[in-house]
């Protein structure tokens, strides 16, 4: 997990099944003493600029527009090419957005992740967002040097087991 105060980075192993063309992920938020309700379902899928597909097909996804210094627990299933869904996963382990800076709890984040609404209230439309080459360029960058932590912190922790 990649955190900054309003965006988690996540990733995990896709299955197998090649009827499983997209996603959802539902988000809890941790709350003293326990979890708050699942969030609205939000959808993606390979093309989502927000996501990013390793050659192991290890999916690199990215949710913005969160709240700073939060605790979130994540839920996925799969969706089939003619409409089935899967079982929700298990919640993951407690993964945390960063402390916001001095004044920057109040500002307006635009972002390019996997969101459902914007702090105005308004739907994100992730293809308009595509529109600014530069931003796709600055993802993609990105999640090649966040693979490469992942693939490092995955090796230390299993000791190249």
């Amino acid at each position: 997990v990649y955190a900054t105060p309003r965006a988690l980075t996540f990733s995990f192993a896709g299955v197998e099944d090649e009827s499983i063309v997209a996603y959802e992920v539902r988000r809890h938020e941790g709350w003293a003493g326990g979890w708050g309700r699942p969030s609205k379902p939000l959808n993606f899928d390979r093309q989502s600029l927000a996501v990013r597909v390793t050659s192991e097909n290890r999916w690199v996804v990215t949710m913005d527009q969160l709240q700073c210094g939060t605790a979130y627990a994540l839920q996925l299933r799969g969706l089939t090419a003619s409409g089935g869904i899967t079982k929700w996963s298990g919640r993951s382990e407690a993964m945390c957005t960063l402390q916001a800076a001095s004044g920057e709890q109040e500002e307006i984040e635009v972002g390019v992740g996997v969101n459902d609404v914007n702090a105005a209230g308004r739907q994100i439309s992730l293809t308009a967002q595509a529109a600014d080459t530069g931003s796709t360029e600055s993802v993609d960058d990105f999640a090649k040097k966040l693979e490469a932590v992942l693939s490092f912190t995955i090796d230390q922790a299993t000791s190249g087991v």
